[in-house]
């Protein structure tokens, strides 16, 4: 009996022991074709840009008629096309395909193309469908146009009273317009402009529109930016006030010691206050009042200062800035270097310095603190640092940190390559997901902003990792399709687009 029950301990213990086997990875990746899309009639080589994911993504590729034409590894997901083998003037199938590292594939819906390798004269046309000629706009306003052309469209422009203030390559093609800074019941002009590949544009109908004609009951806001508080000035003081306003700051107001002493209409609001007259040694009170056109005001906060009749103490070195370039930023050509400079009394001069050599001396400030740095006889693509020492009129001095920037010989006007790597475009999605994106561009990509359904979902600034934004779907789980729309930023200011749809189920 003991035996037995010795037996019956050893085949349990042999049974608690057992491996659970790790499950297949059966799951194909996701894969579909960004461009070209389907009909598009395509006049010289172009890219296949391929989307792709995949836990462990292993390979893409391509093929044209049924052919294989390349492979590839890399992201972004690129094949090159070169139309020349291919007849003239007729339809041609594109598929691509993606496998992952345990074997599984996937393929993407058939994309059908045109080849005419002829010249492409064909004008686009564009129309704006929102808003409409004559209504009335109020708030954020999106400006839609539908594009189209006999092969492609590459973008659209929007402008607004003859100024350009969006591009949108993507459809459906669309900007936000703010109309909150404009003046009550104004009108403004709307038109587009699309592009094809050819270099072909053509014009919308220009769209008329009134700004709606709301009571404006925001109040301005201002803040003294110059002395400080707490600060010694003496002789003649520069009293500075940054004020802003939704609609437009009318008047500013300067106050000493609560007695109207000043006032100014015009930017920048300023004040010079003569301080001999008044006692060595004692405290004043300054504070600013700031009027918009609707009659709103605010207040300044109250700095107090201290009235001085020597400059003989003055121990504090002044405190400096640098505004611009931001560190880490690409230059090229004639660079204005701005600082801001603050000192409790009196400011002498701010010496600048590039690659630790003294290149510039501004003893000037009345329209700031700056130098045009000429940077065309620099490496192209080397870094080179900056910094500024600042001297006030005792003589006390203090130096900034070190900054680095980028010196690019040719002027950054390509725009960022943003593609969608999740979800893929028409994917069913539930619950928190995490969208993610691939950018990238010649020189830098500074960052990715993620919209869904036309509204900032968050910005991505780090892409050590990869482009990513965590979307909770759970509001929008109604099963109908939402959009994710992708802005990649570059640091000269270049933005690319890409834009899918999704369906949300709970």
């Amino acid at each position: 009996m003991l035996k037995k029950l010795v037996l019956l301990i050893t085949l349990s213990l042999s049974i608690w022991q057992c491996d659970i086997p790790e499950l297949d990875d059966i799951t194909p990746p996701a894969v579909s074709i960004v461009f070209p899309t389907d009909g598009i009639v395509l006049s010289a080589n172009t890219q296949i840009k391929i989307q792709a994911y995949d836990d462990e993504l292993e390979k893409v590729w391509a093929y044209i008629d049924g052919n294989l034409i390349a492979e590839t590894k890399e992201k972004p997901f690129i094949i090159e096309l070169d139309i020349t083998p291919y007849k003239d003037g007729l339809s041609h199938t594109v598929q691509v395909y993606a496998s992952d590292k345990t074997g599984n594939i996937a393929s993407s819906g058939i994309v059908n193309v045109i080849i005419a390798k002829t010249n492409d004269v064909v004008d686009p046309t564009v129309t704006i469908v929102n808003p409409q000629s004559g209504q009335t706009v109020e708030d954020t306003v999106r400006i839609v146009a539908i594009a189209n052309d006999e092969r492609s469209v590459a973008k659209v422009a929007f402008f607004i009273d003859g100024d350009s203030v969006g591009l949108d390559e993507t459809y459906p093609y669309n900007y936000n317009w703010n109309t909150k800074p404009y003046a009550d019941s104004t009108n403004h002009t709307i038109y587009a402009k699309a592009f094809d590949t050819g270099g072909n544009s053509g014009t919308s109908a220009v769209v008329s529109v009134t700004v709606y004609p709301s009571k404006d009951v925001t109040p301005p806001t201002a803040i003294i930016t110059y002395p400080l508080a707490t600060q010694i000035v003496f002789d003649t003081v520069t009293v500075t006030v940054e004020a802003s306003d939704n609609k437009g700051v009318a008047m500013v107001e300067f106050y000493i010691d609560g007695q109207l002493q000043f006032t100014d209409n015009q930017a920048p609001y300023q004040f010079e206050w003569n301080t001999i007259p008044y006692a060595d040694g004692a405290t004043h009170s300054l504070y600013a009042k700031v009027f918009d056109f609707s009659g709103n005001t605010s207040t300044t906060t109250v700095n107090t200062v201290t009235v001085s009749s020597t400059s003989s103490d003055d121990i504090t070195p002044p405190v400096a800035t640098i505004l611009y370039p931001l560190s880490g930023t690409n230059v090229n050509g004639v660079v204005e270097i701005v600082a801001d400079v603050v000192d409790d009394r009196m400011m002498g001069y701010v010496e600048f310095y590039i690659d630790g050599q003294l290149l510039h001396t501004d003893g000037q400030s009345a329209d700031g603190w700056s130098f045009a740095w000429d940077a065309t006889s620099y490496a192209d693509g080397l870094a080179h640092t900056i910094y500024l020492k600042a001297y006030d009129a005792a003589g006390n001095s203090s130096s900034t940190p070190l900054i680095n920037v980028f010196v690019t010989q040719d002027e950054d006007i390509t725009a960022p390559n943003v593609v969608a790597l999740y979800p893929v475009n028409l994917a069913i999605v539930s619950g928190t997901i995490t969208i993610r994106a691939d950018a990238e561009d010649d020189f830098a990509v500074n960052r990715v902003e993620f919209y869904v359904d036309g509204v900032l979902n968050s910005t991505d600034s780090n892409g050590a990792d990869g482009w990513s934004s965590s979307w909770n779907t759970a509001p929008q789980a109604d099963n109908n399709d939402h959009s994710i729309f992708f802005k990649a930023y570059d640091n000269a200011g270049n933005i690319g687009t890409a834009f899918i749809t999704v369906t949300v189920t709970p």
